[in-house]
């Protein structure tokens, strides 16, 4: 899975501190990945991850749901959560909101990417680079969350000269 939360775009940490989400309406979030040639994502194998923690109660949530691939002409390829698995999401964000305004310094959260990476044909170059940004509204910028991670660092438990082949892609919306 992804080990890139140590990489993170220091122009998108000041941008994401505008976006929220737990109040975000999870039909709109968009990721989009800058992989590399030789890179891709093995088939049902990309999530997103949202999280909570309440110091006071010790009580935490987390969902991980499913993205789904969809192509925009000018963006490239996209992942968004799956339709069948907002709802879900919803629910979480509506726990984790009740949480914040019960107890707002006490709660504490993140959001993950977490990806299962996959090489075509000989893979990617050593040198080569991925990146990640988000978008939370139709139509909004994407708001960068990866920077120039280098391929080598995407898995944290496969060699990249162990990654699989990609075969089937993630399904399309």
């Amino acid at each position: 899975l992804c080990s890139a939360c140590a990489i993170v775009d220091p122009v998108g940490v000041k941008a994401l501190r505008s976006l929220s989400p737990i109040a975000t309406d999870p039909a709109e979030f968009t990721l989009a990945l800058d992989l590399p040639d030789g890179v891709g994502v093995t088939a049902e194998r990309a999530s997103l991850i949202l999280s909570a923690h309440r110091d006071d109660t010790g009580q935490t949530a987390e969902i991980q749901v499913a993205l789904r691939r969809t192509t925009d002409p000018e963006q490239g390829e996209l992942f968004q959560i799956a339709p069948e698995n907002r709802a879900r999401f919803r629910a979480a964000q509506a726990k984790i909101l009740q949480w914040k305004a019960e107890a707002p310094n006490e709660t504490k959260g993140s959001l993950s990417l977490a990806i299962a990476p996959c090489k075509h044909d000989a893979g990617p170059a050593r040198v080569a680079v991925m990146s990640a940004a988000i978008q939370t509204e139709r139509d909004a910028p994407f708001v960068p969350l990866i920077a120039d991670l280098p391929v080598d660092q995407i898995s944290d438990r496969v060699d990249l000269e162990n990654w699989p082949q990609c075969g089937t892609d993630l399904p399309k919306n």
